[in-house]
């Protein structure tokens, strides 16, 4: 956060506290892991998660990437990058990624050896009524990798914020969403992964 050492609350997709100087932020993340099948429907964990395919499906789940045949384990890794401006209730941030899986152990034969995906995500916000009124836009893009027989999915949305009671904890929302096969469900459960609505 080079130019005012901060973002806002919690970083937020909006510019309610109308910075009078440009806030910028810019990131970079990478990660690498081995992932196998572990589930605990027990636990509502931030570490348990699901790695999902461009179509949605659960890599570990049985026939994701070929028939009768289950992914035990495999080798993640993601190289991430987002940028993000405010200034005067106008807000614009995008992020990119990149996703490989490889090093596939499976109780069968497999029809690829890695999959590469690539994304990214641009919103962007103002206020033409100062604190009151919001609207904003939106669109994200995976592109599944095609060498595999993975599509592109995407989305776009626009809505408005009405915020009633003059804090930024309490609003009215309103949004529209145009979904084109999804790879994750929503969510606030507004569609499930691989719908087209």
């Amino acid at each position: 956060m080079p130019t005012t050492g901060e973002f806002g609350p919690h970083g937020g997709f909006d510019d309610y506290e109308y910075h009078e100087q440009l806030a910028t932020r810019f990131g970079v993340g990478a990660t690498t892991s081995r992932e196998d099948r572990f589930s605990d429907a027990a636990s509502n964990s931030p570490d348990n998660t699901t790695i999902r395919l461009a179509d949605s499906l659960n890599l570990f789940e049985l026939g994701s990437l070929a028939p009768d045949v289950t992914v035990d384990e495999a080798r993640y890794r993601m190289l991430s990058l987002d940028a993000g401006i405010k200034y005067r209730g106008i807000f614009v941030g995008t992020s990119y990624f990149v996703r490989a899986l490889g090093d596939f152990k499976a109780d069968g034969p497999l029809p690829t050896t890695s999959i590469v995906d690539q994304g990214f995500y641009v919103q962007a916000a103002f206020y033409p009524v100062k604190q009151k009124l919001e609207l904003y836009g939106a669109t994200s893009w995976v592109f599944g990798d095609e060498d595999v027989g993975f599509e592109t999915e995407h989305e776009y949305l626009g809505g408005a914020n009405w915020f009633f009671a003059s804090t930024r904890d309490l609003r009215i929302n309103a949004q529209l969403i145009r979904v084109n096969r999804s790879p994750v469900s929503s969510t606030f459960g507004y569609y499930v992964g691989g719908q087209k609505a």
